[in-house]
This record gives structure tokens, C-alpha cells and sequence, in this order.
């Protein structure tokens, strides 16, 4: 997850997607996230106010963004899946991606991230981990 928590230096923290829900778009809750970045825990003690919109990335590539955090545990969340943000952008449809992708929308990147969590281990090293601070 790519945040700003002190001044305008924004920071990749690790994140674990723990469920996705390619069913929920309607409630913008496609993604169960929980935080496993010590460093912003103790910062922050997770997600908080103003982290909503957060881009979560895996594999250098944006999958979704924060949308809540759990009121009993702010250490979880949700996120929107980066796919229902194209569609509802207007950027692109279901038939202008499904052509782009050759295959069948929606669904696709839902099942692909599902794929990751599974049968890889997708979470960076810490010396690979994307720091924008130092990009001009």
C-alpha cells in the first residue's frame, strides 16, 4: 500500500490481502485487507482517516485501493478492486476490456490476484519495496 503519514513523502507499507470478493462491487468492498507493516502500526496503529483512496499494490501492479477500515480492528480493511475502478471511471467497459485482456470481464484480474494469494508469495522484499519519496 502506497500512503502518506508525515508531510507529503509517500511510502510503500507491506499489506496482506486476505480475501477477495469479486461479487461486492456494489459496496466498494472487494478486498479484505489487514496491515503487516510494523512500522506503520506503530505509527498509526493501521489504517486511519485519510488513507481511504491508497493504492494497493502486488507485483508493481495497482489491484485496488482502500476504501475502509474495521471499527473493532484498524489494523483491517477493505479495499475496491482496481478493475471496478475502470468501469466506473468510464475509462473502459466490460467488452473494451475483455478484448484488451482476451478474455471474459469482469472476473478476470479478480481470479488473477486470487491465483497470487494462493500459489505465490507476492509480498516484496524490504530492499525491493517501491519508495516514490526519492522519484522526481
Amino acid at each position: 500500500m502506497l500512503t502518506v503519514v508525515k508531510g507529503d513523502n509517500v511510502e510503500a507499507f507491506d499489506i496482506k490481502i486476505l480475501k477477495v470478493m469479486p461479487n461486492q462491487q456494489l459496496t466498494g468492498r472487494g478486498l479484505v485487507i489487514k496491515v503487516t507493516d510494523r512500522k506503520l502500526i506503530k505509527l498509526t496503529g493501521g489504517i486511519i482517516q485519510g488513507m481511504s483512496g491508497s493504492p494497493i499494490i502486488q507485483n508493481g501492479r495497482l489491484v485496488g485501493a482502500v476504501t475502509h477500515v474495521f471499527i473493532n480492528d484498524p489494523t483491517h480493511g477493505y479495499g475496491v478492486l482496481a478493475e471496478w475502478m475502470l468501469l466506473e471511471s468510464g475509462i473502459l467497459n466490460n467488452q473494451e476490456i475483455s478484448r484488451k485482456i482476451g478474455v471474459d470481464f469482469p472476473g478476470y484480474f479478480s481470479n488473477f490476484i486470487v491465483f497470487f494469494i494462493i500459489f505465490s508469495n507476492f509480498f516484496p522484499k524490504k530492499d525491493s519495496r517501491l519508495h516514490t519519496s526519492n522519484m522526481n
